[in-house]
């Protein structure tokens, strides 16, 4: 995850309603980490 970010490969992540990493329910549906819901 550290290369993807390093690599900017972090397409799309979920966020709460203050713009934050969202890191579990009911914002990150899937428990992802980091919030990360897309890479490229």
């Amino acid at each position: 995850i550290k290369e993807l970010y390093e690599n900017g490969q972090i397409a799309t992540q979920y966020i709460d309603f203050d713009g934050n990493i969202a890191h579990g329910m009911p914002f990150n549906p899937n428990n992802s980490l980091f919030g990360i819901e897309g890479i490229t």
